[in-house]
């Protein structure tokens, strides 16, 4: 197996020039000055054999490649030498033109495209017009948007709601002393399987990791608990209490929710930290589909059948289950200790608080918008995500959207591809015929590799022949008559978004409860969301899924370079691909069942690759500011399936070329001085550009991102010779490497 390639210095070609810039030089303010320094820099930039190629080959001047060619042009600092910092020499341009918005870490190309989609969405939803009688699924879904929005501060309806709600499940809140005899098991239980609403524990229904065509129950937890936060967000826990108290008419409560909140999670988090030290000590691993029986010992020992009597009790007479029926069981140390804790005569009072409290926390915002902003500085003190920190106000309009499309995602992605699928329909099948090719080459790679054991080698080959693709959306959703029926089962909604959200939840949650007895069939739209905008690989479906977003300027230009699409979109549809192989792509086989298929050798050979890449991190690294603090085996599989992805792209396109051959697949781009292999490695480096917040980074302690996108572009390319060749680095140059890595 080949983990480094040692360049030979004369196999390079030698670089026509060596010109350098002296940017501290006094400048004089003379156009013919001006355009001199242009010239030089664009000269070193490009150099003269680029020159000659565009001028000998055709270039594309279609509006997508107009497009594109601006994109490049406002983008690039001709004054960075590639060689040298190729981040700043793609993205400098576009930096400067998208600066990071108030409450944005970053600003990125991907989440341009995402806020275009939403915008669209939100444009369309808004004007909508709703009929009192015979609203269709488009119709449905504008109303819960708008619905939304229109919640007010203290809204008297929806406290209504609120506390029927709470009475419905039997639960007196935040009063628990007059709460009488509840089944807290029991409650939780019926909260998930009849309106989805997660609360200590989660049940669902699910397909099995083992057989997808068949559903199970699923049980799981439904929080998240964290010690750091518990404590930080302690007088927000106080404040949110304290309204709640007020609006539900119980003033003198907050005290009381807050000592209960912040007991429960403390015991949880002591109960799951004991259950895996005692698994760890017992050398026990805990069976992910198990029977009803053998949760019932796991969890409530000798105390009957509390778990199968809780989920029939929401299934109806031809849907219930037996002890033996296997169940699915996520997350068991926390739903042990779950138990234990609903086990605890002496917390059962704060139990009541607890839950009433996390019911709460979901439905209070949909309630009243005091409630909602309330909930979301909650949120702003606990949350600690990668990309965000949350904005000043609440933004309620994206707020709304987010919700309504987890409400009905699949007519909420139908709504998108009416209004804008018809500028995919042609791009979707050239699109595809990239991913083709991707796939087919990845294939041939597979099979000449040399370290990988036969069987995993067969199972590898039979999961790349057997991947699933959606592109761009299900060609169904184009046809107006069926996207519009969509959720016919809902009735025609007026009410209070509360009252709406628990109405088309439970008729979701009922028509999946239907489904245990039933074939689950295959369904395109199980992880599709139209938001979400990128090319993603799904390990439990064996499924690729390019998002409709992606097939337009900068990543993607229908008619145009092949270089330019396969730079950007088809490195990342490679990049993705190649996940089929990774530590969770080892874990399903080709119909997306779990399958621990990868072969220990497979496993030790591919971490024998991975010590070149270990390496260079240790030493790249280093020299970035800011990049120690990604020291994490997560980063760093970053970097080699950026790398490996960029070479497997790079690799389809060179056949491509040379296979079919003809002038149409190797074009320049018109009004651009590069040839095809540079604008595949420009188009590829637009992915990275990010305009960071520095305050926000600070104030958050984000340092560590500063430099993770310009190491993201740098370090992958410093692993191709192909990318010196093309920009001719030499040794000494910063994006010149004399060891390269690689695996596959």
């Amino acid at each position: 197996m080949q983990a480094a390639l040692d360049e030979d210095d004369g196999m390079r070609p030698q670089r026509l020039h060596e010109l350098t810039c002296d940017l501290n030089r006094p400048r004089v303010v003379i156009v013919a000055m001006v355009m001199a320094s242009f010239l030089i820099s664009g000269f070193i930039a490009i150099g003269p054999t680029r020159m000659e190629y565009v001028k000998a080959h055709p270039a594309c001047k279609s509006a997508e490649c107009a497009a594109m060619a601006q994109a490049i042009t406002s983008s690039v600092n001709n004054r960075i030498a590639p060689c040298q910092n190729f981040y700043r020499f793609v993205c400098d341009g576009w930096v400067k033109a998208h600066p990071a918005r108030e409450g944005e870490l970053r600003r990125l190309v991907l989440r341009e495209l995402a806020d275009e989609v939403a915008a669209a969405q939100k444009k369309v939803l808004i004007s909508t017009q709703v009929p009192a009688r015979g609203q269709d699924a488009f119709q449905r879904l504008a109303y819960v948007y708008q619905s939304c929005v229109r919640v007010e501060k203290n809204d008297p309806d929806g406290i209504r709601v609120l506390k029927e709600f709470f009475s419905f499940v039997g639960l007196e809140w935040p009063q628990v002393s007059r709460t009488r005899s509840l089944d807290s098991l029991l409650t939780m239980v019926k909260l998930s399987l009849q309106w989805d609403i997660p609360t200590l524990i989660y049940v669902t229904v699910k397909p099995s990791p083992h057989d997808r065509s068949r559903l199970l129950i699923a049980v799981d937890r439904g929080t998240t608990l964290d010690k750091g936060q518990a404590m930080a967000r302690k007088a927000a826990v106080r404040k949110i209490a304290s309204l709640a108290s007020e609006i539900l008419s119980e003033p003198g409560q907050a005290e009381k929710i807050e000592s209960a909140v912040l007991l429960c999670e403390k015991y949880l988090l002591d109960q799951t930290n004991n259950v895996r030290k005692t698994a760890r000590k017992r050398n026990l691993e805990f069976r992910r589909v198990l029977s009803f029986r053998e949760l019932e010992a796991m969890t409530f020992v000798d105390e009957g059948s509390l778990w199968l009597d809780a989920v029939n009790a929401q299934l109806s007479a031809g849907h219930r289950l037996s002890p033996n029926e296997p169940v699915i069981l996520e997350h068991a140390d926390h739903v042990v200790a779950t138990a234990r804790l609903v086990r605890k005569p002496e917390l059962a009072q704060s139990l009541l608080y607890y839950l009433g409290w996390l019911l709460l926390q979901q439905l209070g915002p949909k309630a009243a918008l005091s409630i909602r902003k309330a909930q979301f500085l909650l949120d702003r003190q606990a949350q600690t995500t990668q990309d965000n920190v949350a904005p000043a106000e609440l933004n309620l309009w994206r707020v709304c959207m987010r919700e309504t499309e987890e409400l009905m995602p699949t007519a909420f992605s139908a709504l998108y591809v009416q209004q804008h699928g018809g500028a995919a329909d042609k791009p979707k099948f050239d699109v595809k015929a990239i991913v083709d090719h991707v796939l087919w080459v990845t294939t041939e790679i597979v099979r000449r590799v040399r370290w990988m054991d036969e069987r995993s080698k067969s199972k590898a080959l039979t999961k790349l022949k057997k991947m699933r693709g959606l592109i761009a959306f299900p060609q169904w959703m184009r046809n107006n008559t069926l996207a519009r029926g969509l959720d016919s089962e809902l009735p025609d909604l007026s009410e209070h978004y509360l009252a709406t959200w628990l109405r088309v939840k439970e008729s979701k949650s009922s028509k999946l409860r239907r489904g245990l007895r039933e074939r689950h069939q295959d369904d395109q739209t199980y992880h599709y969301r139209v938001s979400q905008v990128g090319v993603r690989y799904y390990p439990d479906e064996n499924r690729l899924i390019v998002h409709p977003a992606v097939l337009s300027a900068p990543l993607y230009a229908y008619g145009g370079p092949v270089a330019l699409n396969y730079g950007a979109l088809g490195t990342m549809i490679a990049r993705q691909v190649l996940g089929a192989f990774d530590s969770d792509g080892c874990n399903y086989d080709e119909s997306g069942n779990e399958d621990h298929w990868c072969s220990s050798e497979f496993r030790e050979e591919l971490q024998k690759s991975m010590s070149c890449y270990d390496e260079q991190w240790e030493t790249s690294s280093a020299r970035v500011p800011g990049m120690a603090a990604h020291n994490d085996t997560w980063s760093r599989y970053q970097l080699v399936a950026d790398t490996e992805g960029l070479r497997a792209s790079l690799r389809a396109y060179r056949l491509l070329v040379k296979n079919l051959g003809g002038e149409r697949y190797d074009e320049a781009l018109a009004g651009l001085s590069y040839t095809p292999e540079q604008l595949f490695f420009l188009n590829r480096g637009l992915l990275y550009c990010a305009n960071l917040n520095l305050r926000l980074l600070r104030e958050n302690g984000r340092e560590d991102m500063l430099a993770a996108h310009e190491y993201r572009c740098n370090v992958p390319l410093i692993n191709l010779p192909d990318f010196s060749k093309a920009f001719h680095c030499k040794p000494g140059d910063l994006m010149y490497a004399r060891r390269m890595c690689a695996i596959w």
